[in-house]
């Protein structure tokens, strides 16, 4: 992890924060730099970013859907829906 800031004489204050090793999908990071010569306030936020499996692809109806229930959820081709393939995982918000 990598923190930079800068609070000069002159001009607008600035920061950032950086992964410098592992995986950057994992993580999410973000500054806040605030105002002012004086007593300028920097915020560095880490946080794991969430995620979530079991996403398949169904060969039935062509769509992805979430194989983490027991019943699969309704196929638009009738009955449950039916996994093939990859198990994705996604980004969860």
């Amino acid at each position: 992890m990598k923190f930079y800031w800068d609070n000069p004489w002159i001009g607008g204050n600035s920061s950032d924060t950086t992964l410098e090793s592992g995986d950057p999908t994992h993580f999410l990071t973000w500054s806040v730099t605030g105002a002012g010569d004086q007593k300028a306030e920097m915020q560095f936020v880490v946080c794991q970013r969430p995620f979530q499996d079991a996403w398949r692809f169904c060969h039935k109806c062509f769509s992805m859907f979430f194989d983490g229930y027991p019943t699969k959820g309704v196929c638009p081709q009738g009955g449950g829906h039916e996994a093939q393939g990859y198990n994705f995982v996604l980004d969860h918000h």
